[in-house]
């Protein structure tokens, strides 16, 4: 007797402890579910109103499909004659500027990482005081025009060479390297930079994947150079024509045709998919590697 009452209790503990499991599972899935989807929406909705009549985007209620569905407004984006070449500079700017910013700032990461270095600590302080405060939009403006780069493509490249978080974050993944690889690479003769390529950068692949992935963002994303450092339409890249799509109705406006019924609300969010989904499919890829190399950057010592 004694022994069956306690294998009731047991099942019945195992039962309750069973349910509760399930209720919290249901309870973490549903909030999952609500952060998601607070987090898709504004995506979402962008793309729902790209696809609408821009005239019957202004009567509002759109939530979840478009009312009116139409391809006005990307047909009306792609009549622009300079969204092509703006593309190709984009394209241009993000594979070069990033290929150039991930070799120097790894060179740069590998030899701050590198004890023997003299005055290491000195030159981690010193790009660190620079992060500190900008030297102003007109500072910046006259150091570009000394060095030539006003109207020209490398003003895209040059000044984004380096960025310090990117630079800390080869440095702590170069030094979790053992020693002992290095040294032993050494006494077989191996040079600096066989070192460096041929044994160093595949064992910090996650990492560069990171630094690659924050760069290849920055070089698509940015309009600021091209709004003010480029004055010819061929040199700039889309994000710029986006910017001054939703900064001025009138340049908006520009794009549109009397006989269609695209506005500059609905125009814009057509530009916004067509720049946005590009970048997107990067993230899929690289998102294994980005994890990895994001904490072991922020860990490692």
């Amino acid at each position: 007797m004694v022994t069956n009452y306690l294998a009731k209790r047991n099942h019945k503990k195992q039962y309750e402890i069973k349910a509760g499991s399930k209720i919290f599972d249901v309870i973490n899935i549903i909030l999952l579910i609500v952060l998601a989807f607070i987090m898709i929406y504004p995506l979402w909705y962008i793309i729902i109103l790209s696809f609408n009549e821009g005239v019957d985007a202004y009567n509002g209620g759109l939530y979840l499909i478009p009312r009116q569905f139409t391809f006005d407004n990307y047909v009306t984006a792609f009549q622009n004659r300079y969204l092509l070449t703006s593309f190709l500079i984009s394209i241009a700017r993000t594979v070069l500027g990033t290929l150039v910013s991930v070799i120097c700032i790894c060179m740069l990461g590998y030899a701050l990482s590198d004890e023997r270095l003299p005055g290491r600590k000195f030159f981690t302080k010193f790009f660190f005081f620079t992060t500190l405060f900008g030297a102003g939009a007109i500072p910046m403006l006259l150091l570009i025009s000394d060095l030539n780069l006003l109207d020209n493509f490398l003003v895209y490249i040059v000044p984004a060479v380096y960025g310090f978080t990117n630079v800390l974050i080869m440095r702590i993944a170069f030094s979790g390297i053992p020693k002992e690889v290095k040294e032993n690479a050494r006494l077989d003769g191996a040079s600096e930079i066989a070192i460096f390529f041929k044994i160093c950068l595949p064992l910090v692949g996650s990492s560069i994947a990171t630094i690659a992935l924050f760069t290849a963002v920055f070089h698509w994303s940015d309009w600021y150079a091209g709004k003010y450092y480029i004055s010819s339409e061929l040199l700039r890249p889309a994000a710029t024509i986006l910017q001054d799509m939703i900064t001025s109705s009138a340049g908006a406006s520009s794009y549109l045709t009397p006989s269609t019924t695209t506005t500059a609300t609905t125009l814009q969010a057509a530009f916004v998919v067509i720049i946005a989904v590009p970048i997107l499919f990067v993230y899929p890829f690289a998102q294994k590697y980005f994890v990895k190399g994001a904490i072991v950057g922020s860990i490692k010592e």
